[in-house]
């Protein structure tokens, strides 16, 4: 079997990806020691509230500084989960797959409908617009050449 140029490259770095070993850090359990601390020592240095402001209570303590994060937790990234990831994804997969799926795709070039896709994509809040007044264009030349068609 022989490969091609992009596989082999694909390939090697599918191999040198699994061949790392990433240190996962669960930065819920990391704030929760270090609360725990701050209730024992009543040191609340580095202890920030929900605006990011340093708290003199430690029950308006939500957060924690960079720096403290950095010093105290690492600087390894959470854990990857699949549900989490999967319901953030479909929730945005979703809506643009059925915007996507409205587009007439009527162009004369294969390569002029997938931009039309792509722009859709890079900016659903424009592709409904333009979907939105293709709609009420469509709408207005029927109610014009209505009385063509009932004359003839």
């Amino acid at each position: 079997m022989r490969l091609h140029k992009g596989s082999q490259a694909c390939l090697l770095l599918l191999v040198h990806a699994v061949g790392q070993v990433v240190v996962a850090v669960n930065f819920n359990q990391c704030l929760h020691d270090i609360v725990q601390d701050a209730s024992t020592t009543q040191n609340f240095t580095g202890l920030l509230n929900g605006d990011g402001d340093p708290v003199s209570n430690l029950s308006d303590a939500t957060s924690i500084s960079y720096s403290v994060c950095t010093s105290r937790c690492g600087t390894g990234q959470e854990p990857f989960q699949w549900s989490v990831f999967s319901q953030e994804f479909s929730a945005w997969l979703l809506p643009n797959l059925a915007l996507i799926s409205q587009l007439p795709f009527g162009a004369q070039y294969r390569i002029d409908n997938l931009m039309s896709a792509v722009l859709t994509i890079g900016s659903p809040a424009l592709a409904g617009y333009s979907l939105f007044i293709t709609l009420l264009n469509s709408r207005w030349i029927n109610r014009r050449f209505e009385p063509l068609g009932k004359s003839s």
